[in-house]
């Protein structure tokens, strides 16, 4: 929706990009990103936490395009809670295809996958 202030606002202080980057620097980062991504979808697989740690997760698949050229991509994100509500922490890129192709439609299938 273009609020990267609000992308840069829901990162766990522990994100990397948050420790390296100043929020200036990481909000221009994602306008230049925004000008070639064209986003046409997000679907939400599965969710489960917190886990002992306090670590929430989320399977999800995007249908994007980037600079005209598919770059659609499945992750499993963690989020922890911080600075008052739940910030994401971390993800792990997925290939959709990939998982269309093991039939993984929740957490609990991809974790045993491995």
């Amino acid at each position: 929706r273009g609020d990267h202030a609000h992308l840069v606002r829901t990162l766990h202080p522990d994100h990397e990009d948050r420790r390296q980057l100043t929020p200036k620097a990481l909000r221009e980062r994602l306008d230049k990103h925004a000008k070639r991504a064209r986003y046409h979808g997000l679907v939400v697989l599965d969710h489960d936490g917190p886990d002992a740690d306090g670590i929430h997760r989320v399977l999800f698949r995007v249908s994007m395009k980037l600079a005209g050229a598919d770059a659609s991509f499945a992750e499993l994100s963690s989020f922890a809670v911080a600075e008052g509500g739940l910030r994401y922490l971390t993800g792990r890129l997925l290939d959709p295809r990939a998982l269309e192709r093991a039939n993984v439609k929740t957490i609990a299938d991809l974790d045993r996958l491995g």
